[in-house]
C-alpha cells in the first residue's frame, strides 16, 4: 500500500494547497530595497524615476562634471538612457548602490552618492559623489551624507574597506573625504586630465576605525562653521 493510499484524501489535499501557497509566496518575494538614511540636515535615499531629469542636467553640465571621476555618459542625450534602469527597484544586494542626497527640510535633490564595485567577499567598495546643485556645495552636506553612507557600508553591508579617487587639484573633494576619515594611500602622478592639463590622482581609503571618530564627533556636535565651508 502506497503512502497516498494510507493517508486521508483530505489531509493530502490540505498539504498540497499549503505547498502551493508556500511556493507562490517564495516566488513573490522581492530582494530588500535600499534603505533611506536620515541625517540632521540631509536624507540619503534610493534614486527614483522622477530624479532622472535633474541628474541628466547635471551630467550634461561641464562645470559640474569637470572634477568627476566617473564613467557615466556626460551628455544629456546619452545619460537619459539611464531611464531604462529600474531605479525604483534598486536592491540591497547589488554591486552598485546609488542614492540621492536631498535637503531634509526642503525635500530638494542636490546630488547623488553611492557605493560602486562592491565586492562582498573581500569586503570592499568604491565611493563616488555627484553634487549638481552648486548653491549647496561647500556647505558640509556632502560630508554629512558620506558619514551616513559609510555607516551603512560598515554596519549593514559589513564592508571593511572603502576607497575613493580624487583629482589632485580638487581640494574641496579631498577635504570633505578627509573630514570623513579618509587618508591618502598613494598618488598617481599625471594620471588624469582636467581642463586640458595633466593632474595627479589621489587614491584614498577609509576603514571603520578611521571613520568612527568622525562619526562620533558628528553625532555629538554636528558641524562647526569651519567644517560647513568644506
Amino acid at each position: 500500500m502506497s503512502l497516498s493510499e494510507m493517508l486521508p484524501k483530505k489531509l493530502i489535499n490540505t498539504w498540497l494547497e499549503s505547498k502551493e501557497g508556500i511556493i507562490a509566496s517564495l516566488n513573490q518575494r522581492r530582494k530588500p530595497y535600499l534603505p533611506t538614511l536620515v541625517g540632521k540636515r540631509v536624507i540619503i535615499r534610493p534614486i527614483t524615476r522622477k530624479d532622472i531629469q535633474k541628474i541628466c542636467q547635471w551630467l550634461g553640465d561641464d562645470g559640474t562634471m569637470r572634477f568627476i571621476l566617473t564613467y557615466f555618459p556626460q551628455t544629456i542625450q546619452a545619460s537619459c538612457r539611464l531611464e531604462d534602469i529600474e531605479f525604483d527597484e534598486a536592491d540591497a544586494y547589488g554591486t552598485n548602490q546609488v542614492f540621492g542626497v536631498e535637503i531634509k527640510e526642503k525635500k530638494e535633490l542636490i546630488g547623488t552618492m553611492g557605493l560602486y564595485d562592491i565586492h562582498f567577499g573581500d569586503g570592499r567598495a568604491y565611493t563616488r559623489t555627484l553634487f549638481g546643485e552648486r548653491s549647496y556645495q561647500r556647505g558640509g552636506y556632502g560630508t554629512e551624507a558620506k558619514l551616513h553612507l559609510l555607516k551603512y557600508a560598515f554596519d549593514t553591508l559589513r564592508l571593511r574597506l572603502i576607497c575613493g579617487n580624487v583629482h589632485g587639484t580638487h581640494t574641496v573633494s579631498y577635504m570633505y573625504n578627509n573630514n570623513c576619515g579618509y587618508q591618502i594611500e598613494c598618488v598617481r602622478k599625471k594620471h588624469s586630465v582636467v581642463g586640458g592639463r595633466l593632474t595627479d590622482w589621489l587614491e584614498m581609503y577609509v576603514t571603520r576605525d578611521m571613520w568612527e571618530p568622525k562619526w562620533r564627533e558628528y553625532q555629538r556636535k554636528g558641524f562647526t562653521d569651519k567644517e560647513k565651508k568644506k
